[in-house]
């Protein structure tokens, strides 16, 4: 079972469960668990063109669609049907912190 580089299930080992290889609960990131160092976190305010696509976002400040799992889980998002809405204020761990955690 392989996942890619921005995957959230990169450093979370497999495990087997009823002979599948499987990924079991994902291995949280240091950006997610303690709070970033105020240098460390930027804001995007929501365009209406960006409403309820936090995928356009992520590909927008990191480069890939992929990460929008990030910008979910940092806002603590609890439904993200129609999220974010047009004119919010969101919040999104550096780059700079969250590639070389995924990545390593």
């Amino acid at each position: 079972m392989a996942t890619d580089e921005y995957s959230r299930y990169s450093t979370t080992p497999l495990t087997s469960y009823k002979g599948q290889d499987t990924y079991g609960k994902w291995a949280s990131y240091s950006f997610l668990r303690q709070r970033p160092a105020e240098q460390y976190i930027n804001v995007f305010v929501v365009a209406p063109e960006y409403e309820g696509r936090p995928d356009l976002i992520a590909n927008i400040v990191y480069g890939s669609p992929k990460l929008d799992w990030v910008i979910i889980a940092f806002n603590a998002t609890r439904s993200v049907l129609n999220w974010p809405r047009s004119g919010q204020v969101i919040e999104y761990p550096a780059e700079r912190i969250v590639i070389p955690e995924l990545t390593q």
